[in-house]
């Protein structure tokens, strides 16, 4: 079967009042395997905060602004997202998307593929642009030249992201792959599986762990899941300081 076109329909942000106050948190970290939803997980939270008015900067490491723009577009006009790449349009979505960019002028949804590499740097554009929350997707892309070792520079960089949203005042939420598929045929994540899990433990105020089955290619799982949960999007908060 084909995959959804833009961004899945998540739960509100807002109402996960059994998660904890997620947006308390000053940083929360996102996990999950490529594909299985977490540049679309944090697009649908931003535009859902961008509509109540939150400044909101999404700096994207991966995809092109492009991109990010094409999967908001669809999302909210319902135009599938093979249209936009094969940029064939009816009169109908063509009214749609012109709305669209219309509403995307009028709020503060700043997305950027020029800033995200190194903290320091992305303190100078939070100072300057004073957003109430940003977005960094992914972690992996960050910059690490100039340290003993990758992981040095990784976890170097992480500790500044901290220290970087405590002297702004700026909440952020970083998203992170994860590092393996299966532990004793379990497919479901766990903290563990996150790249430097012990300084996400450290530096964050909630941890989110994220899993869609249907990503799954070949579907393995079969044995573990049910049928019902087999078709679901699934969230697992790992750590929770609210």
């Amino acid at each position: 079967q084909d995959r959804p076109q833009g961004i899945v329909t998540y739960p509100n942000v807002a109402t996960q009042t059994e998660m904890g106050d997620i947006e308390a948190a000053r940083l929360l970290v996102v996990g999950g395997h490529s594909g299985h939803g977490k540049t679309s997980l944090c697009l649908w939270w931003a535009m859902q905060l961008v509509a109540r008015k939150v400044k909101v900067a999404f700096f994207t490491l991966e995809m092109a602004r492009e991109y990010i723009f094409m999967k908001c577009a669809s999302a909210r006009t319902g135009i599938p997202g093979r249209n936009f790449s094969l940029g064939l349009f009816t009169y109908d979505e063509r009214q749609r998307l012109a709305e669209f960019r219309e509403w995307w002028a009028e709020h503060d949804f700043l997305v950027t593929a020029d800033v995200g590499v190194d903290a320091h740097e992305v303190e100078g554009y939070l100072e300057k642009e004073r957003p109430d929350l940003c977005f960094l997707d992914h972690v992996q892309m960050v910059k690490t030249e100039g340290f003993a070792s990758q992981r040095e520079g990784y976890e170097d960089q992480l500790r500044e992201w901290r220290r970087v949203v405590d002297r702004t005042k700026t909440r952020l939420v970083l998203c992170s792959q994860l590092k393996r598929k299966q532990v004793d045929g379990n497919p479901l994540p766990s903290v563990h599986d996150l790249y430097g899990a012990d300084i996400f433990r450290q530096i964050s105020d909630m941890i989110m762990l994220i899993y869609y089955p249907k990503c799954e290619e070949p579907f393995q799982t079969q044995d573990t899941l049910t049928t019902l949960q087999r078709m679901q999007w699934m969230s697992f908060v790992a750590k929770n300081r609210y």
